[in-house]
């Protein structure tokens, strides 16, 4: 983002994550290519974010499985765990 646009740059990025532009940013992104991009690209990054924490919010630990899973991919003996879940083999 060039000095110019610096102005614009926390109006450019509460827009990207509401959704709302105001009239002064609407116009100036007409003109302007790289905030523009630099809209778009926020806009993009929202998506994904906005994709991927419903899965982390989910699944917070690993599956009952996970630890034999990683022993065996590394060809290493897999040993029941005590404690009931996949954890670190306290």
């Amino acid at each position: 983002m060039k000095n110019a646009c610096e102005k614009w740059k926390d109006q450019l990025l509460e827009a990207a994550l509401t959704g709302s532009l105001t009239a002064g940013l609407e116009e100036h992104l007409r003109t302007c290519a790289i905030c523009s991009e630099e809209m778009n690209n926020v806009r993009a990054r929202k998506a994904r974010l906005d994709t991927l924490l419903p899965l982390v919010a989910r699944g917070s630990e690993p599956s009952a499985d996970f630890r034999a899973r990683v022993l065996a991919a590394a060809g290493l003996p897999v040993k029941e765990n005590v404690h009931g879940r996949g954890g670190c083999g306290r």
